[in-house]
Formats: structure tokens, sequence, C-alpha cells
């Protein structure tokens, strides 16, 4: 009695040369989600005292001051200059 048999064993060799594959074009690709156009990026942070920060974010080109405090919710002020 065999608990597996050959053309089931084809199937996963072959579903897994065709992941593998898969797995290869993705990389060497570098689809939108391989972080080439990077459109955040922070630029300077802050400790202002032990639980809270401010940073600089630069979104599409315009910064933005974000203050963060733990136990609160982050408040964010866009910062004049920049493109609009």
């Amino acid at each position: 009695m065999d608990l597996i048999s050959l053309q089931q064993v084809l199937t996963v060799a072959g579903f897994l040369a065709v992941l593998g594959l898969a797995a290869l074009a993705a990389r060497f690709r570098r689809g939108p989600l391989a972080g080439n156009g990077r459109r955040l990026r922070v630029t300077e942070v802050l400790a202002l005292s032990p639980s809270e920060r401010a940073i600089i974010l630069r979104v599409d080109g315009r910064d933005y001051l974000v203050l963060r405090q733990r136990g609160t919710a982050p408040v964010v002020m866009p910062l004049p200059g920049g493109q609009p």
C-alpha cells in the first residue's frame, strides 16, 4: 500500500519549482513593493524627555512635525516651506 504516489511527488516538485522561479523573478525584477520609490523618510528625531519625542518626517516632498508621548495619540503638524 503506497501512501504517496509518483504523481503526487511530481506535482509537489513542480509546484515548488514554479514557486522558486516566481520568488527569483520577484527578487530580480524589483517591483513597486521593493522600496525603490520610497515616499516616507524620517529626517530627524529628538528626544524631549524619556517619554516624549519630536520627529520630522518628509512625505512626498513635504515636511511634517510629529510629537509623540507615551500613552497618548501622536500630534501631526505640517511644517511651513516645502512643496504644496
